[in-house]
């Protein structure tokens, strides 16, 4: 979709609705949209379907999971956004999935995961301060955020190589700090990650990021209120069988769709999240969030 600022030089107007350009008073609102449903789309896409094993970003949108949680993130920033004259939200987002799920575009996960240290800045930062301000779900943003610390750490679930793909973040030292967030050096095999330990690294991470607002925020990195299962968590088994050309499936103690609602509190902040992640995995720790949404 084409949508210019109708201020053009010496009175010169093409008539660009002919070829369904959409001239408008002010762009604004359209580039907000733009940046916080169709971007955002990709960049929280990219984390979550990459650790559930999919490589090809129809492929994910095939998995009922992925679309509720892409699903979740979209209902969050859409709070966030003006009204968009000519433009009805609910059938945008319908576009959007429908694009996503195409599977003749064939593009990558792996793709639309770089650069996640500008990205995730540009693009769901903004929704989140604002929905911490309004008192509204900062949940999804938190899930993202996680994730992608974990994909930071540069191995899948499975203990694949991830190709990490963000040179800004490189140089900010962001992959070492998710590297000691997740203890990926301090696990033994077939581990690749344990439970992150140090709340004020992760603080220190947000903060880095997204700035002060973010990483001060107990509401968006820790409320201090997580509480692990009575009877601990299941946990996943790395395998390296490729099941199908475009991702590597993980088996796991119990069948993905048994999982259960387990966690007392049903913490959705970024340090709670990310533990859960790194400890049941990042299909079964969603499943529980989405089952308790249902």
């Amino acid at each position: 979709q084409w949508v210019v600022e109708d201020q053009f030089v010496d009175g010169i107007r093409p008539d660009l609705e002919k070829v369904g350009v959409l001239v408008v008073p002010d762009v604004h609102p359209y580039e907000l949209m733009k940046l916080r449903l169709l971007n955002a789309g990709h960049s929280a896409l990219s984390y979550v379907s990459y650790l559930c094993g999919h490589r090809f970003v129809d492929a994910a949108m095939n998995d009922p999971l992925v679309v509720a949680y892409l699903n979740g993130v979209f209902d969050e920033h859409t709070s966030t956004l003006s009204p968009v004259p000519g433009v009805d939200i609910p059938e945008y987002i319908a576009t959007l999935i429908a694009r996503f799920s195409n599977p003749y575009i064939k593009d990558t996960v792996q793709r639309l995961a770089e650069d996640g240290s500008m990205k995730l800045v540009t693009t769901m930062r903004d929704p989140a301060v604002e929905n911490l301000k309004s008192g509204k779900s900062t949940a999804m943003f938190s899930f993202t955020v996680a994730t992608w610390i974990r994909y930071l750490v540069g191995k899948d679930e499975s203990g694949a190589v991830i190709e990490i793909k963000d040179p800004a973040g490189t140089d900010a030292g962001l992959l070492d700090m998710a590297k000691a967030i997740c203890h990926a050096d301090d696990v033994v095999a077939p581990s690749v990650v344990s439970a992150p330990t140090d709340k004020a690294l992760v603080k220190e991470f947000m903060t880095k990021v997204f700035g002060a607002e973010v990483g001060g925020s107990d509401v968006i990195v820790d409320d201090g209120k997580y509480h692990q299962p009575e009877h601990g968590t299941p946990r996943r088994k790395a395998v390296a069988s490729e099941k199908h050309a475009d991702a590597r499936f993980h088996e796991t103690a119990t069948p993905r769709h048994l999982f259960q609602p387990q966690l007392a509190n049903q913490p959705t902040v970024v340090f709670n999240m990310l533990v859960d992640i790194c400890t049941m995995g990042t299909a079964a720790r969603l499943q529980i969030y989405m089952d308790s949404k249902a």
